[in-house]
This record gives C-alpha cells, sequence and structure tokens, in this order.
C-alpha cells in the first residue's frame, strides 16, 4: 500500500521513520509498520552504526554551552577585538576559560583544548607552553588591561553603584620586586601583591581591577582608583567600601568626586568614639524603631564632623545582634584570661609576647602582673565598656539620595566583592603565583580577571534563573558536562542525548543544546 517519511521529535531531537502501510485481514483494517531511519541531520537520516557516519572523536561540549553564551552577552571577544588581533583574543579567551572550568598549569592547556569544542570554534591556534608565555609576557608589559577594563566600564552605561575592595594574593617568589611583606589577608607568611576589585553591583561582574605592591595598605588605594574611574567617565554611581578604607584623606577624596558613597568609620578616631558613646543613650528610643527583614532594628538619622567636614550618617541597632556580640566577646575574653592564668613563665619567655600571641586583639581589654610566675590578670573597664557600648551598633557615613533602607540594603551587598575574591583564590586558583617575571605575572592576572567576569556572569545568571538552590554553579556545570559533541568519520557533527535535566537547566537559561553545532555548520557551509 505504499510507504512514507514521517519525522518525531523525542526529547527536543528529530528522528526520522519509514511508515509502510498494509491491510490487516484479521481486524480488516489498515495498519502501519514503522521503521527507524536514523537522526535527522540535514534532513538526512543518520545512523550511528552506518559505516560512514561511525563517531571518530568525541568533544566536551555541554559544560561551555552557558559559558559561550556568558562571551556573547558581555561581548568579551567584541571588546577584546580592539586591542588585539583575532588569534590572540581567541588564546586569551580559551585561557580564560580554563581557568573557568578546570585550571591548569600552561604546559597542558594545548592537550585540554583539543579535546573541547573550543578546538572547532578557536582551530589553528598556537597554545604551546613557550607561545602562551610570550602572549601572557606582552600582555603584561602592554596597556592592554588598563584600556580593556575602561571599554568595559564604558559598556555598562551609568546608575549601578561600584563596590570596592582590596585583597592579596600571595606567592613563594623572592625575585620579582612587585610582591613585598604585608599585611595577608588569608594569614600565609609569604610575600605578596595587592589588588583591587571594582565591582558593578547590579550586573554582578567585576569591572576594574589595579594591582599594588604588598606593602601598600588598603587605605591608600582608594584616591587612585577614585581618579581612575574618574578618567574613564564613570559618572552617575555610588561607591560603596567597607571601614578599611575611611581616612580623612579618603574622605575628602570622595567628597570632592563626583561619586555618591557609603562607608562606615574606623572606630579608632576619637570623634567616631564620642559620636558612638553618644547615640548609645539615643539610638533605642522608641520613635526610633523599625523592621528591617523581619527584625527590631533602631534607625537614628545624625551627623559625623571628621576635619573640617559635617558629613550624614546612619546609625543602626540591632538588639538581636547586640546579644550576639556581647555573649561571644565576653565568652572569648574569658578563655584568654584563663589561658593566661594556667601560664607557667619559663625563665627564657617574654611575657609581654606570651601576652600577645594568648591574647591577640583582646589585649587591650586585660590587664596584666606577674606574681611567682604567674600571671595576674584583670579586665580594663573602660576598654570593656567602650566595646560593649558600640556593640550591636553601627554607622554608615553617606552623601547621596538614599534612605535608611537603601543605604543599609547597598551596604550589606558589598560581599559580592568577597564572593569574588573567593572565586578568584578558590575556583579560578590564581594563587599562589609561580611566574619568574612581572611582566608574566600581570599577565596571568589579566587572564584571571577576565575568567573572573565570566565566572561571576554565570553565577548571576543562574541565580536570576532560579537554579541555584537545585543546581548550585558547579553542579549545574558537572551536570553539562554529560551532554558531548561527536564528531564522525566524514566530519559531521552531532551532540548525545539530552537529558531531562540537561534540558531544564538548559531552557532555564535560554540557550539552544544545538546552538553551538549550528553555528560550526554554518561556518563550514560558508567556507566551502
Amino acid at each position: 500500500m505504499g510507504s512514507t517519511i514521517r519525522t518525531k521529535i523525542i526529547n527536543g531531537q528529530e528522528y526520522l521513520y519509514e511508515i509502510t502501510y498494509y491491510y490487516d485481514p484479521a481486524s480488516k483494517r489498515t495498519r502501519q509498520r514503522s521503521r527507524y531511519l536514523g537522526k535527522s541531520v540535514d534532513g538526512e537520516p543518520v545512523r550511528v552504526r552506518d559505516a560512514n557516519r561511525v563517531p571518530r572523536l568525541t568533544f566536551a561540549y555541554g559544560e561551555y554551552l552557558p559559558l559561550l553564551a556568558i562571551l556573547d552577552a558581555l561581548r568579551l571577544d567584541t571588546l577584546l577585538s580592539e586591542h588585539l588581533p583575532g588569534t590572540k583574543v581567541q588564546a586569551l579567551l580559551t585561557l580564560a576559560l580554563n581557568r573557568v572550568i578546570s585550571p591548569l598549569p600552561l604546559s597542558q592547556i594545548e592537550s585540554w583544548w583539543e579535546g573541547t569544542v573550543l578546538a572547532h570554534l578557536y582551530p589553528d591556534l598556537s597554545l604551546s607552553s613557550n607561545a602562551l608565555s610570550t602572549l601572557l609576557e606582552t600582555i603584561g608589559s602592554s596597556d592592554l588591561p588598563l584600556h580593556f577594563c575602561r571599554t568595559l566600564v564604558r559598556s555598562r552605561g551609568n546608575g549601578s553603584a561600584l563596590l570596592y575592595d582590596i585583597t592579596s594574593i600571595s606567592s613563594w617568589t623572592n625575585t620579582i620586586p612587585l610582591f613585598e611583606r604585608g599585611y595577608n589577608r588569608d594569614g600565609l607568611d609569604l610575600r605578596q601583591i595587592n589588588l583591587s576589585l571594582t565591582v558593578d553591583r547590579t550586573r554582578g561582574i567585576p569591572l576594574w581591577y589595579e594591582v599594588y605592591p604588598g606593602s601598600i595598605v588598603d587605605v591608600s588605594t582608594l584616591g587612585r582608583t577614585i581618579t581612575t574611574l574618574t578618567e574613564s567617565g564613570v559618572q552617575d554611581t555610588a561607591l560603596v567600601m567597607d571601614r578599611g578604607f575611611f581616612s580623612v584623606a579618603n574622605l575628602d577624596a570622595l567628597l570632592t568626586s563626583p561619586y555618591e558613597f557609603v562607608l562606615p568609620p574606623t572606630t579608632t578616631m576619637k570623634t567616631v568614639k564620642q559620636a558612638y558613646a553618644a547615640l548609645h543613650t539615643t539610638v533605642d528610643h522608641p520613635d526610633n524603631l523599625h523592621l528591617y527583614e523581619g527584625k527590631t532594628l533602631f534607625v537614628q538619622e545624625t551627623e559625623l564632623v571628621i576635619g573640617d567636614q559635617s558629613i550624614s550618617a546612619f546609625a543602626y541597632f540591632s538588639p538581636s545582634r547586640e546579644q550576639q556580640e556581647r555573649e561571644s566577646f565576653y565568652r572569648q575574653l574569658h578563655e584568654r584570661m584563663e589561658r593566661l592564668r594556667e601560664v607557667k613563665l619559663r625563665p627564657w619567655m617574654n611575657p609581654a609576647e606570651v601576652v600577645e600571641s594568648i591574647a591577640r586583639s583582646y589585649e587591650k581589654y586585660i590587664a596584666w602582673t606577674l606574681e611567682d610566675g604567674r600571671f595576674v590578670v584583670k579586665t580594663r573597664p573602660k576598654a570593656v565598656a567602650a566595646r560593649v557600648n558600640r556593640m550591636g551598633m553601627m554607622i554608615l557615613l553617606y552623601r547621596g539620595d538614599f534612605t535608611w533602607e537603601s543605604c543599609l540594603a547597598l551596604y550589606r551587598e558589598k560581599d559580592l566583592v568577597e564572593k569574588s575574591f573567593n572565586v578568584l583564590k578558590n575556583e579560578i586558583e590564581v594563587m599562589p603565583l609561580r611566574q619568574k617575571s612581572e611582566e608574566t605575572v600581570r599577565g596571568v592576572l589579566f587572564v584571571a580577571f577576565l575568567a573572573l567576569v565570566v565566572r561571576m556572569a554565570f553565577r548571576k545568571r543562574v541565580q536570576d534563573a532560579g537554579l541555584q538552590s537545585r543546581y548550585p554553579p558547579d553542579r549545574l556545570l558537572l551536570e553539562l558536562s554529560k551532554l558531548r559533541m561527536v564528531e564522525m568519520a566524514n566530519g559531521s557533527l552531532m551532540i548525545t542525548e539530552v537529558t531531562k535535566k540537561q534540558r531544564e537547566i538548559l531552557k532555564a537559561l535560554g540557550i539552544d543544546p544545538q546552538e553551538v553545532v549550528a553555528r560550526l555548520d554554518g561556518w563550514r557551509r560558508t567556507a566551502a
């Protein structure tokens, strides 16, 4: 009775079947037989076991789909192409994606690249260890990082707040002058450089980074950052920082800049101590009572006079936080005093050093004397009272059209920079640095910055898609890594079956699993 070809869509993949009709005498009805022909590739049936369709190679594919989508959305290749030729841009992006997926030494990059879809997207790259070292050294000795950051900043538009902080990047090197001894935020006894990040609050990605010698303190970096942002044309924004950047000089720089800001003052300044003492008696007035995220919070508007400047501020007092801080403080203070009482000093011991090693940050609250080789300790009532009076309370200085709620919410979002530092160190694995020249170090840091931009944009996209609770970023990439690209003996490309979980993830991210395959097929037809 004849036959026809029918297309069936199963799990998003088209399959071709031959349908043959025949007459069934028993039922006296027309029935049909179905014979599987293969997957539909350009309208033609393809069976894996066909002699000319035997799989030749497989490539890592699925985990790159969301990252390639990020590159396209941020136009990173276009932005980099303003400063570098195409093959060097592709090599840089290859290095950055390796940092995001699976950080490897330069000597292993080429072998890794050959097993990924990047070998099809970025073919004919020179990725030997020597070639990559030369590329990194060239970048590190140029102004490319500065110009790229300026381009990235200009691409963001205006209006979004910028979050600013600084961290340490350690190294074992003793031959690069840039690495110096200083305050190491990771508690490592190594030489270091300091790296500042300026992060876009709305997009959740870093826009700017700067490298400083390891002995430079946090407070001295802000003025330079304000200058570079201003020169780059950044307008209509607010800078949000932690109290480590508070100083009279920085306040002056902020007040003369075009930017709004949110900044807590340090508690070591006399005028700030006096402000805390005065607010302690007034902030918990019933008229200052509010609810914030379901918890009791007292808020009082005030002003602080610092130098010759009067600066607007909000004072916040949380009774629940005060109780937690009191409990923790007194417990730690008691433990340290008891440990000092238990010490039996030896003749060679320096008592002051022993107290410092045991009491640490609580040393200022403990008075001590010696009696028969033992410590006699008691508290310093005034110092303890000054600390207790600040518990549960925080002051935020600001300039701009902020309410107490918007000011507090903005300051709490500064942990986005801390998350960026954590990703940089623990996921992108930027430290410890092992390079032998300052130029190569700067090149590696630029690659790490590109990787951080991609990784943070990916985290934001996962969060916005509502996938965070079920598929944290690393688990999501692991799930997608099961989706592979297959190259057949005749050179055609296919992907393996898309699972239910993969479809769920890709749909939420707005990604077509066939997207890259279609792009590659289009390039091949154009080349032909």
